[in-house]
């Protein structure tokens, strides 16, 4: 099965080392990190541009083109929002150099096909420090 391996899939381990491994997590003493899926996005096009989206909303809306991208609140700040904006421009300058019949058979004949992309990158990490991450849950929390 892909993914993560989970501490019962070691036959190895014994009862007491699962004990200890999952006391020292709930104790916040393990240093560890998990990778997970990057920034989610809808891409589409229509109406002779590029289009984004990331909701269902969107897309029945007709997505956003790259303004309306940069006019949206992003709640993980300036850097987030950079991390789109980027993506989304490398994404258009793709879709320039293609002629419409190839976007009529990507996106549609009516172009109402949008495609589920993740963004990764320096600016979209994809590790989770766990011991950072619970320092900065209690520093909130206080």
């Amino acid at each position: 099965m892909p993914g993560m391996m989970q501490l019962w899939d070691d036959t190895s381990l014994s009862f007491n080392k699962i004990k200890k491994i999952l006391t020292s997590a709930s104790n916040g003493e393990l240093v560890g990190t998990e990778k997970t899926d990057g920034f989610k996005i809808y891409l589409g096009y229509s109406d002779g541009v590029p289009k984004a989206a990331r909701s269902k909303g969107d897309m029945s809306k007709g997505g956003m083109n790259w303004q309306a991208l940069a006019d949206r609140e992003f709640k993980g700040g300036d850097e987030v929002r950079k991390a789109y904006l980027d993506s989304f421009r490398a994404y258009s300058k793709a879709l320039n150099s293609l002629e419409e019949r190839d976007l009529a058979a990507i996106f549609g004949e009516n172009h109402d096909i949008y495609y589920n992309a993740e963004i990764q990158g320096p600016a979209a990490g994809t590790m989770i420090n766990y011991t950072m991450l619970r320092y900065k849950v209690q520093q909130r929390v206080r």
